[in-house]
């Protein structure tokens, strides 16, 4: 299932693509904030 289409350098999110965004958007978002902890407690322990 494509979660992108593609005409020439433009990229699109289909249907699919559109379903899943929110999830993807909580995703990034628990990995940013993952790594800022670690970033903090790197800083702690120094």
């Amino acid at each position: 299932m494509a979660l992108t289409s593609r005409s020439g350098r433009t990229a699109r999110p289909t249907e699919a693509g559109c379903s899943i965004l929110p999830q993807v958007q909580a995703l990034l978002a628990g990995v940013r904030d993952l790594r800022n902890i670690a970033n903090e407690k790197t800083l702690l322990a120094s």
